[in-house]
């Protein structure tokens, strides 16, 4: 008898499921969700090619593609032709001058014709330090160079992280959908069966909501960091990152070595990188030289300057041509206090590059000791995470061996794993997130070589 009435009650139970999944199904959305399918081109004959692309190609393709990199070598080359045009000032200048006129009293033109040249030989305030002063702000074009280059490499690592973690997340994502879908009618045959009360409900249908918008968010996000990827890199390559969307079936796989372990220093130890490294410290250093070249260049126009000319010529009706030659020394002796003006102008350029010098240092510590922080509050995250994504992985080895022997149903075996898959894409972002905020403290000090990633 008893047989009997558990066989009923089974049906019973059956026929109720099936009736409540289609209705819930009609009325709700979180059950007919219009997810795009994983495994579209599964069942496609032709074959995949695969290509690579690492960190260091990336930040290397950035570095020679981008165009607003690829114009500091043009900024660069004119700042150089303005030191070769300050040393054009001790070169010759050759003129020549024809003049001709004619009046009432005269029966022919007149012509007189003149070859001059001239040449600066000395001038204490000339050529040589203007080239030199030339010189010093081609270097402050090369550390503002320097600086674009380490904003770009940083971008490219984070976007390239975020583009390795999707796709690291795919086959995470395919189970997790399986998983979702399982636990969901695990969820709909206790909630037919009036085995869980209202909350639990409630709550199975958050976590599926969650799910469903973790998969679906999947391929939009992917293309936006592909997009920025190409962007930064100068759009030098055609790369493929989705899996799914396998247009030509050519799929570039990301390479990283995740496995290298992040050991802090102290923390006076990245101040002190920094401090030698950061290319904007450097470049206020310039600014200061620059001032200082100035204020000497205006001192030095009071000194006298030495120069040379020859002049040779012809009149018409002359025998004979004529020539000269001398040197002349001119001496500003009062410019109407002109010099004086200019060197406190200067004096006080100099006195502002040195506090621009001192605000750039303080800023730099302030970014290097906030990073060094947040970056140790993510290795304690990514350690804690790392428990509990072993832990549940452990959990699902285990539910699986349970289920080969019967001892536990395919439901809770796909709820084990559903809690695993979670653990790991949580874990992927905590790693990601970590070796994001490590690369940003390696950009804080500058990108040290002496600091090992």
């Amino acid at each position: 008898m008893i047989p009997v009435i558990f066989l009923l009650f089974v049906c019973l139970c059956s026929s109720t499921y099936t009736h409540a999944k289609k209705t819930h199904a009609k009325k709700n959305i979180f059950f007919t969700p219009q997810t795009r399918h994983l495994n579209k081109t599964k069942n496609s004959q032709t074959p995949t090619t695969r290509t690579q692309l690492s960190l260091h190609r990336a930040i290397k393709l950035a570095h020679k593609y981008k165009p607003d990199l690829q114009a500091y070598k043009h900024k660069i080359r004119s700042s150089k032709i303005n030191e070769k045009l300050a040393w054009s000032g001790y070169y010759p200048v050759i003129t020549l001058e024809s003049n001709t006129s004619q009046s009432k009293d005269q029966s022919s033109p007149h012509t007189v014709t003149t070859l001059g040249a001239r040449q600066l030989i000395y001038d204490f305030a000339g050529p040589q330090k203007k080239s030199k002063q030339a010189a010093k702000h081609t270097q402050v074009i090369k550390f503002q160079q320097q600086a674009k280059r380490n904003n770009t490499r940083l971008a490219v690592e984070q976007a390239f992280l975020d583009c390795w973690k999707l796709q690291q997340q795919y086959m995470t994502i395919k189970a997790l959908q399986k998983a979702s879908r399982t636990t969901l009618n695990a969820a709909l045959n206790k909630n037919s069966a009036q085995l869980s009360d209202k909350k639990d409900w409630l709550k199975d249908l958050e976590l599926h909501a969650n799910d469903l918008a973790t998969i679906s968010n999947y391929d939009d996000a992917i293309a936006i960091f592909q997009d920025l990827l190409l962007f930064l890199m100068g759009n030098s390559t055609k790369i493929q990152l989705n899996p799914k969307d396998q247009k030509k079936n050519i799929v570039t796989k990301l390479t990283w070595d995740y496995t290298k372990k992040i050991k802090l220093q102290v923390l006076d130890f990245y101040y002190q990188q920094a401090i030698k490294s950061r290319p904007e410290i450097k470049e206020q250093q310039k600014y200061i030289e620059i001032q200082e070249d100035e204020m000497s260049i205006v001192a030095n126009t009071r000194l006298p300057k030495l120069s040379a000319h020859a002049n040779t010529g012809y009149t018409t009706g002359e025998s004979r041509g004529r020539y000269t030659v001398g040197a002349t020394i001119s001496w500003n002796i009062f410019d109407g206090l002109k010099s004086n003006y200019l060197t406190d102008q200067a004096h006080a350029k100099k006195l502002e590059a040195i506090l621009n010098k001192q605000q750039v240092i303080q800023s730099i510590k302030k970014e290097v000791e906030q990073t060094y922080h947040e970056l140790n509050q993510e290795l304690t995250k990514l350690n804690a995470q790392k428990f509990r994504y072993v832990r549940t992985k452990n959990d699902y080895v285990l539910a699986c061996k349970r289920f080969k022997i019967g001892d536990i149903s395919a439901v809770e075996r796909d709820q084990a794993e559903y809690l695993w898959r979670s653990e790991q894409i949580k874990w992927i972002n905590q790693k990601v997130a970590t070796y994001a905020k490590n690369y940003e403290l390696l950009h804080r000090c500058g990108y040290s070589d002496k600091i090992i990633v």
